[in-house]
């Protein structure tokens, strides 16, 4: 009979530390992670617009053109032109017309383009416009209700909102994945993911669009925050940078890309979304809750099956796991039973109060920095669908990153390096923002952005490993959702940080500088958790724990 350790961690070790059964559940958690990516990225797509044709037309000296075009393209590039110089062209291309525009008087140097088109910066100046016809290439929800000139605050109207749900949805999921398990938590997020992408495919109104969106968000925020956690609670401490560096994530927004770039409207884009969240929602007849949560909370029949599942799946021998899992049991709840019921205030314990804070600010500064360029993907220079499909390609080559540093040096050190990256990115942005011009200007912005979200792509992944491994199993998922909450508030202001206007874009990347510089001091602040074993209770502040307790088994190296 199999000898079992009465330690939760040297259990899942003996269950088999990377065995079909934690690869097959990785899967599945990835899949759950791409419908939550789909559904959160698809406003990324719904506030593009793919230009608009104005007609009847009327000049500053009282002449009339007709069918003057605009498309959306390197937002950052625009600039002031003066209509009085419209000169027309007749260049027709379907049912779209393109005029050559004489640039204004205040126009830069990078501007002197022999044709250029209007866009919603140049709204403003199209007060004799009598008729805007949006372009039909993309059915969008931008298209959908005219969300453009002095309707196109909308558009991050509806992602603040969205990104509320998320918020909402973190946190609450975060605590009714530690009260009542992870697989409820998670698939009832699954669950109501299903029928909201579903739902919103017959809003009829922005107003019914947005109020959607809300619960679209409160299930992708439960996603997420469950989605992450639960593969890891099943591994080893060198197994988890590998299971969180895995760029799932980009893969998903990856084939988001593609989705959009075959379907082109909205609607049906929320139908598929719908679809492959009940794909993955039919993985749970397959898989078990966590281990370490049953545990904690006393279920020991439950455990000894889900032990057996893994064991049976692993080709492992089915040990008598009776007396150790109750003793294992017994001594979390005797040694965590002044804290029986767990909630926000135990975050703030002594010996948790400073991760709580710190782990929370970090997530919310990068999420702000990273849905900052997400969202605004369709601010950059070039064509959208094209900047999409590379700004979730480039960080999968690089994922191998994660894994490699975080053993390596440590995951507190390879947070630095990233965010140091980062921070390097955005200073670049601005010095070429000022030393360059002409197409050469948006193409090197638009690479070094796109390079940029990649580093925060890796330090995302990397801090999801940090900040499980930060809490004890009690209030994990808890501490978890609640540090997702500061993510998603930071998700929230995003909208209202992207560029919107070329002569102040500068601005927008010296704040995010300044964002990274705090992660930075943030991240040093915080105890290195690489080769540790994760805790299962709150430790009393004067309560020392030993280092048999702290130290992976050196097999498992």
């Amino acid at each position: 009979m199999t000898t079992w350790k009465m330690d939760v961690e040297q259990l899942v070790t003996d269950l088999s530390a990377c065995g079909r059964f934690q690869v097959l559940l990785t899967a599945i958690t990835y899949l759950v992670k791409t419908a939550g990516s789909w559904a959160m990225m698809m406003m990324a797509f719904g506030s593009f617009h793919p230009g608009w044709t104005c007609t009847d037309l009327e000049t500053m000296d009282g002449n009339k053109s007709q069918n003057l075009s605009s498309f959306l393209w390197s937002r950052p590039l625009q600039s002031h032109y003066d209509l009085s110089g419209v000169s027309l062209n007749a260049s027709l291309n379907g049912n779209v017309s393109s005029f050559s525009l004489t640039p204004g008087p205040g126009a830069r140097g990078d501007l002197t383009l022999g044709r250029a088109n209007f866009t919603q910066d140049t709204c403003t100046e199209l007060s004799g416009c009598r008729n805007v016809t949006i372009n039909s290439d993309s059915q969008t929800v931008a298209t959908e209700w005219s969300l453009v000139c002095d309707r196109a605050w909308i558009l991050s109207f509806i992602i603040s909102i969205q990104m509320s749900g998320v918020a909402i949805g973190s946190y609450f999921c975060g605590y009714f994945g530690d009260r009542y398990g992870r697989k409820l938590s998670m698939y009832s997020s699954l669950a109501l993911g299903v029928i909201s992408n579903t739902v919103v495919y017959f809003t009829t109104s922005w107003e019914m669009f947005t109020v959607v969106r809300f619960f679209i968000g409160l299930s992708v925020g439960g996603n997420l925050a469950l989605s992450q956690i639960y593969p890891m609670e099943f591994v080893m401490p060198k197994w988890r940078p590998v299971v969180s560096g895995f760029p799932s994530w980009h893969v998903g927004t990856l084939l988001f890309g593609v989705c959009v770039m075959l379907l082109r409207d909205w609607r049906l884009v929320q139908l598929a979304t719908a679809a492959l969240s009940l794909l993955a929602l039919l993985t749970a007849v397959w898989v078990p809750d966590s281990v370490r949560w049953l545990l904690v909370h006393g279920r020991v029949r439950k455990a000894e099956r889900v032990v057996t599942q893994i064991c049976r799946f692993n080709g492992m021998e089915v040990p008598d796991t009776q007396v150790s899992l109750i003793n294992i049991t017994e001594g979390s709840n005797h040694r965590q039973e002044k804290s029986a019921k767990f909630s926000f205030f135990q975050l703030f314990h002594a010996s948790l109060r400073k991760r709580t804070l710190l782990v929370t600010l970090t997530f919310f500064l990068t999420s702000a920095m990273f849905y900052t360029l997400s969202f605004g993907v369709q601010s950059l220079y070039g064509d959208f669908y094209l900047n999409f499909i590379l700004y979730s390609l480039f960080p999968i080559p690089l994922s191998f990153l994660v894994p490699v540093l975080g053993n390596k040096l440590g995951r507190q050190r390879a947070l630095l390096i990233f965010f140091i990256l980062v921070f390097l990115g955005f200073v670049s942005i601005v010095v070429i923002f000022f030393t360059t011009s002409g197409s050469l200007r948006g193409i090197t912005i638009t690479c070094l952005a796109l390079f940029t979200a990649n580093w925060l792509q890796q330090t995302l992944s990397l801090l999801n490993t940090f900040a499980v491994e930060l809490f004890p199993t009690v209030v994990r998922n808890l501490a978890f959702g609640f540090a997702m909450t500061g993510a998603r508030l930071g998700s929230v202001i995003a909208p209202y940080v992207i560029p919107r206007d070329f002569d102040s874009m500068y601005v927008s990347y010296l704040i995010m500088s300044a964002m990274a510089l705090v992660c930075c001091v943030a991240v040093w602040a915080l105890p290195e958790t690489k080769g540790t074993a994760m805790e299962d209770i709150i430790q009393d502040k004067n309560e020392k724990t030993s280092k048999a307790e702290k130290q992976v088994n050196s097999n498992a190296d």
